[in-house]
């Protein structure tokens, strides 16, 4: 007797472990299934059945989900989540139902009543619950760079756009793009009162750059061979210079946010594909940064250069001087003339 007994006891805790990882990996879809795979899913489904009935939830579920491991049937995913409910695991018993209600969707309308019954079910358990739904803005354009933390856990994308529920809890959620942080919000998720956060993983747009303005032709003294053209290549340069300096703004932002990515993930050092890729970012936009500082003091000091021989050549040249030619050049800028 005792021999017996343990043997059911062992062959049950098999059961249950193998029904759990056929379940995490999932088998074959409706669609695809061969006709053993259909008949053995079937025969477990059957199994499950018999002992929900007899309210042996805890076998029911081994048995459900040893079935869905062979053929994911949204009618087993269901059942899944009914034993679950019953066993009065009913943040899980939600998520399976999520999952469920998108199966059979996708599964035609042979499987609309089970994704109602899986609707119906779902939304009588909002009250026991707390459940989020975490919208998600700019995945498109962003593609594999896009990433969402919720309390520190990388989310995967079947997560984002739809309900979840979870243990009551205060939430830091976080839209990253190529690991740096674009978005972030903190929600209190509580029990009976469904919340909606979103957050954005677009890549950053960059501030826009003031137009240069249209050099104005400067008035010619018909007394003298020609009019000034330092003016228009200072207000030139001053734009250059401005377009420089924001561009290292931008980025200047850009590096520090990966820098402090990188503390919080990381702060007693880590290695691996992932974070070597933000780092090779973070350099990028160091270098980036760097170019735009030094576009922007050359272009600055152009101006200023450009604005002083101006005014110096108003106030000291005489009547018939006349600037007759400028150069440019990497070390600076030079003018030469006649008196």
């Amino acid at each position: 007797m005792r021999r017996g007994w343990l043997a059911a006891g062992l062959f049950t805790m098999t059961l249950t472990t193998a029904a759990r990882d056929a379940h995490a990996q999932g088998g074959t879809t409706v669609t695809a299934a061969s006709d053993g795979e259909k008949a053995r899913a079937q025969d477990l489904y059957k199994s499950g059945a018999l002992s929900f009935e007899f309210r042996r939830y805890d076998d029911a579920l081994a048995k459900f989900k040893a079935s869905y491991g062979v053929v994911r049937s949204p009618n087993t995913h269901l059942m899944v989540a009914r034993s679950l409910v019953e066993l009065g695991q009913k943040v899980e018993a939600f998520n399976e139902l999520v999952e469920t209600e998108s199966e059979a969707r996708a599964a035609g309308d042979r499987y609309a009543d089970a994704g109602n019954k899986a609707a119906e079910l779902r939304a009588s358990l909002v009250k026991d619950v707390a459940v989020i739904t975490v919208q998600v803005t700019g995945a498109e354009s962003a593609g594999a760079a896009a990433t969402v933390l919720v309390a520190g856990e990388d989310w995967p994308r079947q997560r984002w756009n739809v309900p979840r529920a979870m243990q009551p809890a205060s939430l830091e959620i976080i839209g990253r793009y190529h690991g740096a942080e674009r978005d972030k919000k903190s929600v209190q998720v509580e029990v009976g009162t469904p919340k909606t956060v979103t957050v954005d993983v677009g890549a950053p747009v960059a501030p826009p750059v003031d137009p240069l303005p249209s050099p104005k032709k400067a008035p010619v003294d018909e007394s003298e061979p020609g009019g000034s053209a330092l003016l228009p290549l200072a207000a030139i340069s001053a734009g250059i210079g401005a377009g420089g300096i924001t561009v290292f703004a931008a980025f200047g932002l850009m590096n520090q946010s990966t820098y402090d990515s990188l503390v919080a993930q990381c702060p007693n050092g880590c290695q691996g594909a992932s974070i070597q890729e933000k780092v090779d970012d973070g350099k990028t936009q160091q270098t980036i940064a760097n170019v735009g500082l030094v576009v922007g003091a050359v272009g600055v000091a152009a101006a200023a250069t450009f604005l002083i021989l101006e005014l110096t050549s108003e106030d000291e040249a005489p009547a018939s001087a006349g600037v007759t030619r400028l150069g440019v050049g990497p070390g600076g800028a030079r003018v030469e003339g006649r008196f």
